[in-house]
């Protein structure tokens, strides 16, 4: 089935305001324009396989560090919680540089790059106000003041100077953010209310490709903060099967036979959707469930367009509007009695963390821990306070421990929404967010020799990590073959599992990572030989990579399999 992106193709200059364009109807500018390929055979989004880059072997750590006077303990102990010191220490110094020195790594904000834009108004759509949808967002080119003629696609304000779009809306590589504008607080394009704001920056989600279309994702930056009221990124648990959704555009809104658009709409129009089991929209090219959702409104009236991409796909709950999708592309012609695909919303909160950032104390070897929630949201960063630090838009934490002025916080654990344990490093779990109790665990009271922690998922079973590589079950959890073990020498420094907990792995303080369980191999990754500055490592819920944190804080991407 030959398929079209819910956006239009923009010429590369602006037409001359006597040349009709091919397919529109009302002559428009360029920015709205469609090149008239009406058979654009995305039936090239064949799976593309990734390519993974190889770094060969993890080195491992050579003898260096002093001994612990004692090995630890086999027996396990009632864990207890340790009693904070009154005096807060100066932060520690930075460790000697060597030639490469960690840094703080979130994804760069980049222009866009990549093979410009494809595809939609709501086919079959009513007239919405700004209480339907006050987060939408036209993006627009900033070099024509009427928005009807600069508009080519969707958005949804996420934040105060933050829009999450599509991807293939801005990957032109002609187009760069001082191009582009956000209209906000308005419904009819052609108007002057609401605002207009610059992009000061454009993200593009690493993983997203035309030719797969997976993680159709794209970040705007505003270069200040929207009036405007924004909307919270779903919960995963949200998505389920026939649930009804709202979408909102200002695309097409009739086709031609050939599937070129007919009508544009200069109104904000509204459309009402259910989301569907992955098996509906099978027949998609690529399609993926990890990454895309898939829609159908059940009465078959309404379905999105060319124009709309980017737009927000948005369901109720107790009151409140949560984003779980992103206009993204579907068959062409519009028919609603077709499938419509989305970027599943959630699917973007790994990639949105290491966007936006998080904390970064330069010089200071203060970060321990790094811990993703099952869920998608996060990474959450742990200092040696017990202070849990939320990145990109996760939600903050409440019920966490802290000590104040003492370094013994050691390890994050999260086993669903906002919910956990962070470890002590005398082995003491310390559980928040009504996470079960977790028994069994070591404890080596007056040893500061636990180093991280890991649970399964949804459960209260999982396993400590010792300084020497050991590792300790807890709750019950099964045996893990495998692992290094450095006796007498404390440079382990976490363990992170893959989903379903039948592997993981170690990470030295070298920044190197150590295979247990049934883990596959990993590739790329920090390696900082001779220098004990790693902290933390966890796995993003795909399983498909993860994230090595140092001592300052500064992330470091890698990728499995």
């Amino acid at each position: 089935m030959l398929h079209r992106l819910r956006h239009v193709r923009r010429y590369a200059t602006r037409r001359d305001e006597s040349d009709p364009i091919p397919g529109r109807g009302p002559r428009r500018w360029s920015s709205r324009a469609l090149v008239a390929t009406s058979a654009l055979a995305v039936a090239a989004l064949a799976l593309a396989p990734g390519t993974w880059r190889p770094v060969g072997a993890t080195p491992v750590p050579g003898p260096a560090s002093p001994a612990p006077t004692a090995p630890p303990p086999a027996a396990a102990a009632a864990p207890a919680d340790p009693s904070p010191q009154a005096a807060a220490p100066a932060p520690e110094p930075a460790p000697a540089i060597p030639a490469s020195p960690p840094a703080s790594t979130p994804a760069p904000d980049r222009a866009p790059a990549g093979g410009g834009g494809i595809g939609g108004a709501i086919v079959g759509g009513v007239p919405a106000t700004l209480a339907d949808a006050p987060w939408v967002a036209a993006i627009a080119f900033s070099s024509e003041p009427n928005g009807y003629f600069a508009q080519f696609c969707g958005g949804s304000l996420i934040g105060p100077d933050l829009v999450l779009t599509a991807a293939h809306c801005v990957t032109d590589p002609d187009l760069a953010p001082y191009q582009v504008d956000v209209i906000l607080g308005r419904t009819h394009l052609s108007g002057s209310g609401g605002e207009r704001i610059r992009v000061a920056s454009i993200s593009v989600h690493p993983g997203y490709s035309l030719t797969h279309m997976r993680y159709d994702f794209a970040l705007l930056r505003l270069s200040r903060p929207s009036a405007q009221p924004w909307i919270a990124l779903a919960d995963p648990s949200l998505l389920q099967v026939g649930l009804e959704a709202q979408v909102v555009g200002w695309g097409c809104t009739s086709t031609l036979p050939d599937g070129s658009c007919q009508e544009w709409t200069d109104e904000l129009l509204k459309g009402s959707t259910n989301l569907q089991a992955n098996a509906v929209c099978s027949s998609s090219p690529g399609f993926d469930g990890a990454t895309m959702l898939c829609a159908r409104d059940t009465q078959s009236t309404q379905v999105s367009c060319q124009g709309d991409s980017g737009g927000g796909l948005a369901v109720e709950s107790d009151g409140e509007w949560y984003l779980v999708g992103v206009v993204s592309h579907g068959p062409i012609g519009c028919s609603p009695a077709d499938y419509d695909v989305y970027a599943r919303a959630p699917a973007s909160l790994p990639w949105l963390g290491q966007v936006l950032g998080g904390p970064y104390w330069r010089g200071w070897d203060i970060a321990r821990s790094v811990a993703y929630g099952p869920d998608g949201w996060g990474p959450y960063l742990l200092d040696g306070w017990g202070g849990v630090h939320p990145t990109g838009l996760a939600p903050r934490l409440s019920g966490t421990p802290y000590w104040r002025g003492w370094d013994i916080a050691r390890g994050l654990a999260l086993t669903g929404y906002r919910r956990g344990y962070v470890l002590d490093g005398w082995g003491g779990l310390h559980r928040f967010g009504g996470a079960p109790a977790a028994s069994g665990g070591p404890y080596w009271k007056g040893w500061d020799i636990a180093r991280g922690v890991a649970v399964v998922e949804g459960t209260a079973q999982g396993y400590v990590l010792d300084g020497w590589g050991g590792l300790h079950r807890f709750g019950g959890a099964p045996a893990l073959a495998g692992g290094p073990y450095w006796k007498g020498w404390d440079i382990a420094r976490d363990v992170a599992l893959l989903p379903g907990g039948e592997g993981g792995y170690v990470l030295d303080g070298w920044g190197g990572l150590h295979r247990f369980g049934n883990a596959p191999p990993v590739h790329g990754g920090p390696y900082w030989k001779g220098w004990d500055i790693a902290r933390g490592v966890t796995i993003a819920p795909d399983g498909e990579s993860g994230i090595v944190v140092d001592g300052w804080g500064g992330r470091h991407a890698f990728t499995i399999g």
